[in-house]
């Protein structure tokens, strides 16, 4: 039996049997784990235990196929050298799944309509890469929401003209963070997920192993432990910029320096993506694009026409050469404003 994502129930491709893989409704209270509760704890093997895990030679990412099915190609790299992997020892369940909403012809539509946008494209980028193939897969991914307090020095005018000094000012700024995205596969990129996305997490649901029915997994290769510190990292990067405006808010400042943070309250999901991923090949180069499963959005490299980039330049230019040349003779050495 195939997980069909038009119906969202279980179909036998043979004879034509139907029933309700789960109930389908909407997550009211995510199944959120605590961070320093289960990182040190995790064990079993419960949600693949009845799926065969592959990993591929090439790439290196593994994956998970339905019971029975003994051949497949890498649904990363396109790769047919799988071999059987050990039982992984402290696999964590995902706690919820985004379902596929996309799919092949849906998938290729989108895709090639994406190759052929834009103006720096080059003409025959279609025609020549008609090589390009998708692959479908769910894709682990870690998400997390907590507390962080970033701690803080800096000097504060005081005063104004000859009387102003600088003071000697410290604090700490607290900010909650919801829904931190980080990649659970390595080779999937977290800019690459940034451009793909956003995805529709408020319609993730359950997971249940019926979703993945005649579906590929790609397993997580990026640890729970090093998918946390790559969402500290978001936070502060994207929290540090808004720092200058929060610290003593409206008053001039000077040497403001930023503490590493203090976190607390951390939980995660482990949760499923869905994503098509293909390559294609222009001119010797290998270029790849993602799908989003769920909304469509298509991102990832495309080759410029270098011949356009340069008549767009030399145009911008003799632009900006006229301009010059109609305000001189017009104004002369008059000033123009």
């Amino acid at each position: 039996m195939a997980f069909e994502i038009e119906t969202e129930r279980l179909t036998c491709e043979y004879c034509g049997y139907v029933e309700n893989a789960q109930s389908q409704q909407p997550m009211q209270q995510p199944d959120e784990q605590v961070l320093d509760f289960v990182m040190p704890t995790a064990r079993g093997h419960r949600w693949a235990g009845a799926q065969q895990c592959l990993t591929c030679e090439r790439c290196g990412a593994q994956q998970i196929l339905p019971p029975g099915q003994k051949t497949a190609e890498c649904s990363y790299c396109g790769s047919n050298q799988l071999v059987a992997s050990a039982e992984q020892a402290k696999l964590i369940d995902p706690q919820a799944i985004a379902l596929m909403q996309v799919d092949q012809q849906q998938a290729d539509k989108l895709a090639r309509r994406w190759m052929g946008g834009g103006f720096f494209v080059p003409d025959n980028l279609l025609h020549l890469s008609s090589n390009l193939q998708l692959r479908p897969a769910y894709y682990s991914n870690w998400l997390f929401d907590g507390t962080v307090e970033l701690r803080w020095t800096c000097e504060v005018a005081d005063g104004s003209g000859n009387s102003r000094r600088w003071i000697a000012s410290s604090g700490a700024e607290t900010r909650f963070f919801n829904d931190v995205l980080v990649s659970g596969v390595r080779a999937i990129l977290n800019n690459e997920l940034e451009e793909v996305g956003p995805f529709n997490l408020e319609e993730l649901i359950d997971f249940s192993p019926n979703s993945l029915a005649g579906w590929p997994a790609i397993l997580y290769d990026r640890s729970l432990s090093d998918a946390s510190l790559v969402a500290r990292d978001e936070v502060v990067r994207k929290l540090r910029p808004q720092m200058y405006s929060l610290v003593e808010a409206g008053r001039e400042k000077r040497n403001l320096k930023i503490g590493s943070g203090s976190w607390s309250g951390i939980t995660f999901k482990h949760i499923l993506l869905p994503l098509w991923v293909g390559a294609y090949t222009y001119q010797g180069t290998s270029y790849r694009l993602l799908v989003n499963g769920q909304t469509g959005k298509v991102a990832g490299d495309k080759p410029r026409d270098n011949l356009k980039l340069v008549l767009s330049f030399l145009t911008l230019f003799m632009f900006v050469f006229l301009l010059l040349i109609i305000l001189w003779i017009f104004f002369g050495d008059k000033p123009v404003f």
